[in-house]
C-alpha cells in the first residue's frame, strides 16, 4: 500500500502541539481513529530504561505502549521508533501472522510557522505481510478509508489542542 499523508494548520505555538502529539492521548486518538468500533480499549505505557519522560503519559523514543481490549486480549502495540524534539515522532505497529499480518509507520512532522502557528503533517504507511491482501489493497478503497481515519484523527487532535 501507498503512503498516505494528511496536514492541517494548528494555531498554537509548536511547544504545545508537541507537548500533545507526544503524550498517551494522542497515540489513544490515533488507535481510536482506526481500530475502537465500540471496543474497551486499555492502555499501557512502558517507558525504556534511563527514560527522561517528565511522566509515564509522555513518550519517547523506545516507549512502548500496549493496547488490550477489555478482556485484556492484545490488541495492538505501538513502539516510538524514532523522536526528535519539536520536530517529529514516529510511531511503528506490526502484527506477525500470515492472514492478519501487517507493518505500520505512523510519522507525525512538526513545522513552525510562526510564535502562535505550527503546522502538523501525518504520515501512514500500512504494509500487509499477506501477498493477496496487499495486491488487494492497491485497488480496494484501503487508502480512502485510512485517509479518513487520518484526518479525523488530526482534526481530533487540533481540536483537542485549541481548546486548551
Amino acid at each position: 500500500m501507498r503512503a498516505l499523508e494528511s496536514s492541517i494548520l494548528i494555531k498554537r505555538p509548536t511547544r504545545r502541539v508537541w507537548k500533545s502529539i507526544t503524550s498517551l492521548g494522542y497515540c489513544r486518538t490515533l488507535t481510536d481513529s482506526f481500530w475502537r468500533f465500540g471496543r474497551n480499549l486499555q492502555y499501557a505505557v512502558k517507558h525504556p530504561q534511563g527514560s527522561q519522560a517528565p511522566d509515564k503519559q509522555t513518550l519517547e523514543s523506545g516507549t512502548r505502549v500496549t493496547v488490550t481490549t477489555g478482556f485484556n486480549r492484545p490488541w495492538i502495540d505501538w513502539v516510538v521508533s524514532d523522536c526528535v524534539p519539536g520536530e517529529f515522532i514516529v510511531l511503528r505497529a506490526e502484527r506477525t501472522g500470515w492472514l492478519d499480518g501487517y507493518h505500520m509507520v505512523v510519522r507525525s512532522d512538526l513545522e513552525t510557522l510562526d510564535d502562535e502557528k505550527c503546522h502538523l503533517k501525518v504520515k501512514l504507511y500500512v504494509m500487509f505481510l499477506n501477498r493477496g491482501l496487499e495486491i488487494a489493497s492497491l485497488f480496494l478503497p484501503f487508502g480512502f478509508l485510512y485517509s479518513m481515519c487520518i484526518n479525523s484523527a488530526i482534526k481530533k487532535t487540533k481540536n483537542s489542542i485549541e481548546r486548551t
